[in-house]
């Protein structure tokens, strides 16, 4: 069994869920959450960002120690839309303190995770609410997309461990 923490990069909010490979479709043993900063103003030094983004960074570490998670899943980002020099410098930040805290790191295509759950890999808002409503079918409560894209990503990683997959 291994215990993983799968994530939703945003540098606003980070979706969060954590859980064993053998949860075996047991939507109570999947614990959802979301990690959520201050906003930075485009006026205040580029430091304010790079604060925001290793105490962000922190957070998510001490979750993933906290829960005793050895492998962290986290969303492989589209370096082609809007900001994406931001979500790498918060991917960076993230998979430092996780590194920093012992856990392997591991990424997931979007694109493959959506269509393991949907049967359908597009990478749209309406393939986010298709996955979104997939899982909530099977009893799970999202509170946001961003949560919601880290149960997207937790379950393609429990499906490459082994473990119970959700396929649509």
């Amino acid at each position: 069994m291994v215990k993983i923490i799968a994530l939703d990069l945003s540098p606003r909010c980070t979706g969060v869920a954590i859980g064993a490979s053998s949860y075996d479709g047991d939507v109570a043993r999947v614990e959802l959450s979301y990690v959520v900063s201050d906003r930075v103003r485009r006026s205040e030094p580029e430091s304010a960002w790079v604060y925001r983004l290793n105490i962000m960074a922190d957070r998510i570490a001490h979750k993933a120690v906290s829960a005793g998670c050895t492998d962290a899943y986290i969303e492989a980002y589209a370096w082609s839309m809007r900001g994406a020099h931001r979500i790498g410098e918060h991917g960076f930040a993230v998979k430092s303190a996780l590194v920093k805290a012992g856990l392997t790191i591991h990424l997931v295509p979007m694109n493959v995770a959506r269509k393991t759950l949907t049967g359908s890999g597009k990478s749209d808002k309406a393939a986010k609410m298709r996955c979104y409503e997939a899982l909530k079918s099977h009893g799970f409560k999202p509170a946001n997309l961003d949560e919601s894209d880290a149960l997207v990503v937790f379950n393609e990683a429990v499906g490459q461990l082994g473990g119970y997959c959700l396929v649509g």
